[in-house]
């Protein structure tokens, strides 16, 4: 898929079903709201229900692998335009913080870690791209 048609879908999720018959001076809801956190260059993402259900957000624990690595569906691995591994840890309800990975390996749907979130920490599986594009302003 070209860049551009995945930076179309996302702005697409993000901003569906927020159009209204209503009073044109009726504020409409915010999907995401995007805030910068002290000490990281990444941001926080926090979507609300309504768009968090819109793109069937969905998290998964982080797992142990073999020795000291750990396992994260790949599912939940984005990559940045300069090639490197994130992944989006939920920090509470529908609050988001991309983190970096460090991939050892990958094998079929599970990517295998030499560093990233600890076991047992909560990362996005689905909706991800939709946090990046939120994170970045991609598909504003």
């Amino acid at each position: 898929m070209h860049k551009s048609a995945v930076l179309a879908a996302i702005a697409i999720a993000l901003t569906m079903g927020s159009c209204s018959d209503g009073p044109a001076d009726v504020a409409k809801p915010v999907p995401a709201v995007v805030d910068t956190v002290v000490g990281i260059p990444e941001k926080q993402v926090t979507l609300n229900k309504d768009s968090a259900e819109r793109i069937s957000l969905a998290t998964e624990a982080v797992k142990s692998g073999s020795g000291s690595e750990t396992v994260v569906p790949y599912g939940a691995v984005i990559y940045d335009a300069d090639g490197l591994a994130w992944a989006y840890v939920a920090k509470g309800e529908n609050i988001f913080i991309r983190e970096a990975l460090k991939i050892d390996r990958i094998d079929g749907d599970k990517a295998y870690l030499i560093s990233g979130p600890a076991v047992g920490t909560k990362v996005a599986v689905v909706g991800v791209a939709e946090l990046y594009g939120a994170e970045t302003g991609i598909g504003k």
